[in-house]
């Protein structure tokens, strides 16, 4: 893993969004990120379509309400003196033992969702509105 933090990141000085992105790109390519996400897929959290759309095809799994970077962030900072390893096995942890909650989105909605964010706009509302919509 390339640029990878060590032990010391701290030390290091190097900035808390560069660890957090590094590590989450780093649990991306993981197997386990592979077997949560089929394993999501498949059950669709609780929908069998996009929540927007009701499309049934090219879904994608989408960690909400919280974002995977929110994730990664808040446990790099409750866990500080651990090694990016071990922060990093704590999101797997959590992600097999399904303590990560998600939607499916179509591809568009997924992408439309990261837009949002990119320009400082919570989709939050958004996505929550839809959601309350389907489910009543």
């Amino acid at each position: 893993m390339n640029n990878f933090p060590t032990r010391d990141f701290l030390a290091s000085g190097i900035k808390e969004e560069e660890i957090v992105k590094s590590i989450e790109k780093a649990f991306r390519v993981l197997p386990e990120y592979e077997v949560w996400t089929r394993r999501n897929r498949k059950m669709v959290c609780e929908w069998k379509d996009c929540p927007v759309t009701q499309e049934i095809s090219d879904l994608h799994v989408h960690h909400y309400p919280l974002t995977l970077y929110k994730i990664v962030e808040r446990i790099v900072r409750n866990n500080m003196g651990d090694s990016p390893y071990e922060i990093l096995g704590e999101i797997i942890r959590m992600h097999l033992n399904s303590e990560v909650s998600c939607i499916t989105l179509c591809r568009y909605h997924h992408g439309m969702y990261h837009e949002m964010i990119k320009k400082g706009v919570d989709p939050s509302p958004y996505i929550q509105e839809v959601v309350c919509e389907v489910s009543e």
